[in-house]
């Protein structure tokens, strides 16, 4: 009974070492994409208002002081 839970253990422990390589491969391939400009096609994400409009949104919701 030992001997399977053993063997358990092992296999459990060799799926989760392929599973840290794969995550560390995709990571590598997503961050030299990103180095090295392969995202170019995306466009950057701005945001709907403008810094200023949400500066004055934050001014006018903030409560009135003295």
């Amino acid at each position: 009974m030992l001997i399977v839970a053993v063997r358990i253990l092992e296999i459990l422990f060799a799926i989760g070492a392929v599973g840290s390589v794969l995550v560390l491969i995709l990571t590598t391939i997503d961050d030299l994409g990103v180095l090295f400009g392969s995202d170019e096609d995306k466009p950057p994400v701005q945001n709907e208002r403008a810094p200023r409009q949400l500066n004055n949104e934050m001014k006018a919701a903030a409560p009135a002081r003295g």
